[in-house]
């Protein structure tokens, strides 16, 4: 049966059972529309409320804008001007002319514009390399893959057997996963810490 033959039976059932109800159909022409509100009317909340949400977009995007834009700045640049954004026209002049003048490169085979691009992400290669970042990578990828697929293997056996069975202590085990779940996750990140650390993990 195809939707239309379907909406035409019951089309055709509710007159049938208007028909032999009296005055059923005119009270259901009766009752008055609901009221709908007027788009083009002003309301004193929603400046405030718009004002609100742009003042919490700011407070919560900026942070990572300026994160994002200070880690293309060298310290110094960082500290004495933390809201201007990186120049990356004249950056690492001073370090190409400290290179050129210590003979660290050839200014004939190392123009400033190959530099310059170089010195774009010199912060990433360090923390990288100097700052042993790619193992503190490695841990996490490791730590964050062997816990998910863990944790989804037993909770779902155990949300299966809570949720169709019935044995005894079912809802004390029920409730003492709920009481997990409630624990915000700011306590455990000191313990986790010292765990991490145990394990020469950080």
């Amino acid at each position: 049966m195809t939707v239309e033959a379907t909406k035409r039976r019951r089309d055709e059932a509710t007159e049938a059972r208007e028909a032999t109800t009296p005055g059923a159909s005119a009270l259901r022409r009766s009752v008055a529309p609901p009221l709908r509100r007027s788009p083009n009317r002003f309301s004193l909340t929603s400046p405030l409320v718009y004002l609100l949400l742009c003042t919490y977009l700011v407070i919560v995007v900026y942070p990572m804008f300026w994160l994002l834009y200070s880690s293309f700045k060298p310290d110094r640049e960082i500290f004495l001007h933390p809201f201007t954004l990186p120049d990356f026209k004249h950056a690492g002049r001073a370090a190409y002319d400290k290179a050129v003048q210590e003979k660290k490169i050839d200014p004939a085979e190392t123009t400033y514009g190959k530099f310059a691009v170089s010195q774009v992400f010199v912060n990433f290669s360090t923390a990288w390399v100097g700052g042993n970042f790619q193992r503190y990578f490695v841990n996490s990828v490791v730590i964050t893959v062997s816990t998910v697929i863990v944790t989804t293997f037993l909770a779902a056996m155990t949300a299966y057997a809570v949720s169709r069975f019935t044995f005894p202590f079912s809802k004390p085990i029920f409730f003492y996963f709920l009481a997990g779940l409630m624990i915000p996750i700011q306590l455990a990140i000191v313990p986790l810490f010292f765990e991490l650390k145990s394990f020469n993990m950080l």
